[in-house]
């Protein structure tokens, strides 16, 4: 998600239009007693009572059967500068083939294991993937499900709740393909940028084989996003009034905010830009305030795409990930710019 435009993830009704459905009076009672450090919003439950009450009810819908066969399939690309592409695919728990790719060092022997979550093709991410792959780390992307099938991330229907449900169980099984090639399994870890960091959200609440999370320019979900208090002209208004309440009724259960509050003991880092014009600046902070410790918030002089403005967010995220997962301290190209 790099404009609202281009990739909009997760933000557009008027909240007195939006409180027509039962469920959604339910959510702004709910809202009536939050917590004074999660900011309120009238749509989603913020009270942790009732947050956790939303998780706990959710959580089977990502459930994974560990014993399905993961048909995985490799293909060499490439070797070089130390580390080798190699395309991949796998069954998905939801139907059907996870395609991606897998970046790794040559020699990966004892190697640290990363899952790289953004709303762009796999593909697209295999420069990166590289550096970390130097760092000492197994590195999975996969294709995201509108990827996949070639249209729109954002459905505004029943098809956008399941392909959110699928890709974090895909994501899930993810953890043991990077397991079966090698990476070490008590050192695993996320990185979720825009769109992918509000799934590395949900991931974080349900796959705690992962210890780590990095989610870069992320809100806490779909309704969040789209009901802001800027979107009274965008997307959903060009629904039926049945139609958004019905899509919101879909999405507002499986809200990953709900969910980055179950993270524990999984350590969270937080990196945001303070001139993101995509994620609004409320919505990080209340994903960063529902988030369960240990966790770390950062906030960058940038926008939503942090490469141009600030090499420091990479440089930290090296870093923060060399701690936590005992990586050898390798360069990071990013630090001498920084």
């Amino acid at each position: 998600m790099v404009t609202r435009t281009l990739i909009p993830l997760l933000h557009v009704v008027t909240v007195a239009t939006a409180l027509v459905a039962p469920w959604l009076v339910a959510g702004a009672v709910a809202a009536q007693g939050a917590s004074p450090s999660i900011a309120p919003h009238p749509l989603i439950a913020t009270e942790p009572g009732t947050m956790e009450a939303r998780y706990r009810s959710a959580l089977p819908l990502f459930d994974v059967d560990p014993t399905e066969p993961l048909d995985l399939e490799v293909t060499a690309v490439s070797e070089s500068g130390g580390v080798t592409t190699e395309r991949v695919s796998y069954a998905s728990p939801a139907g059907g083939t996870v395609d991606g790719y897998v970046v790794r060092p040559v020699d990966a022997a004892g190697a640290a294991g990363l899952i790289f979550v953004a709303p762009i093709p796999a593909s697209d991410l295999q420069e990166r993937a590289a550096d970390l792959a130097r760092l000492g780390l197994i590195v999975l992307a996969i294709d995201p499900p509108f990827i996949r099938r070639g249209g729109d991330l954002n459905t505004f229907d029943e098809r956008e709740r399941e392909e959110q449900i699928g890709f974090v169980r895909e994501l899930r099984r993810g953890v043991d393909v990077i397991a079966s090639l090698g990476a070490d399994p008590d050192r695993l870890a996320v990185i979720g940028f825009s769109w992918g960091g509000v799934i590395a959200a949900q991931l974080a609440g349900v796959e705690h084989r992962i210890g780590s999370f990095v989610l870069m320019s992320s809100d806490g979900g779909a309704v969040e996003h789209w009901t802001g208090p800027d979107d009274a002209s965008g997307p959903l208004a060009s629904l039926t009034a049945d139609a958004r309440d019905a899509y919101l009724a879909a999405m507002e259960p499986i809200e990953p905010l709900y969910f980055i509050a179950q993270a524990a003991p999984s350590a969270l880092l937080f990196q945001a830009g303070e001139h993101d014009d995509v994620i609004q600046r409320v919505d990080a902070e209340r994903l960063h305030a529902a988030a369960s410790e240990p966790k770390d918030i950062r906030w960058y002089d940038s926008g939503h795409d942090p490469t141009p403005d600030a090499p420091e967010v990479w440089c930290e995220q090296a870093q923060w990930l060399q701690e936590r997962l005992s990586l050898a301290s390798a360069a990071v190209p990013e630090c001498d710019r920084a």
